[in-house]
């Protein structure tokens, strides 16, 4: 069986670039694709297509809009980045097999929160070395205002960064979740859309079980 994992991969945001449920659960024959440009062409053809992470709804739709995927549609850890509406009540996504939704709120759907969680560097400890630290979310081409931290290095070095204070001042999603799963304060600025209102403040315990119990749901629907 040939499955395709979507997820947003030419970018620097290491959010988005450890997000994919792909990265910690093993299915052979599994590869990943951008899924930022379906104008560019359809993925390869699979017997699965397992969206997620990231807040990625928008895209998915287009991406099912524009190309005929003959195979499972299963939504893994995907959220919305709606503006409009801050706590949306429902997740509308039609064509999908299995969906789990990181946003926590929508009564459609179950709540399956980034796989990210599911790496082992959450087993690490880390120091506090300062009260507060800032871990900015900074746009492609930009850098991290002085004294702060960026979302542009790697998954460990973002983990220090964020864990190395006992708050965490961030306008990053991922800086959020990252910072909730290591215990630590959170304070947001800039909330821009529904994904920082709908994030569930959940340990990492149950998180990782979320994903777990979910991964035994896709590998149930893949085997019929």
């Amino acid at each position: 069986m040939r499955i395709t994992g979507l997820h947003v991969a030419d970018t620097t945001n290491i959010g988005d670039l450890v997000c994919s449920p792909l990265l910690y659960f093993d299915y052979p024959n599994a590869s990943l694709h951008n899924v930022r440009h379906p104008q560019l062409g359809p993925p390869p053809v699979s017997d699965a297509y397992i969206f997620g992470g990231g807040g990625i709804l928008e895209l998915a739709k287009l991406m099912l809009d524009r190309h005929d995927l003959p195979g499972y549609k299963i939504a893994w850890g995907m959220g919305q980045m709606n503006k409009e509406f801050i706590y949306p009540t429902e997740f509308v996504l039609d064509g999908f097999d299995l969906v789990g939704c990181r946003d926590y709120g929508p009564r459609n759907v179950e709540w399956v929160p980034c796989a990210s969680c599911m790496s082992p560097l959450f087993d690490r400890e880390y120091e506090i070395t300062a009260d507060r630290v800032t871990f900015f979310n900074v746009n492609k081409g930009q850098k991290a205002p002085p004294g702060t931290y960026g979302n542009r290095g790697t998954f460990e070095q973002a983990l220090q960064d964020i864990g190395s204070g006992e708050t965490v001042l961030t306008n990053s999603y991922h800086g959020m979740y990252w910072a909730t799963l290591l215990g630590r304060k959170v304070e947001l600025m800039n909330k821009t859309s529904s994904k920082f209102y709908q994030m569930r403040d959940a340990t990492l315990g149950e998180c990782r079980h979320a994903n777990r119990a979910f991964d035994q749901k896709v590998r149930k629907l893949l085997a019929t």
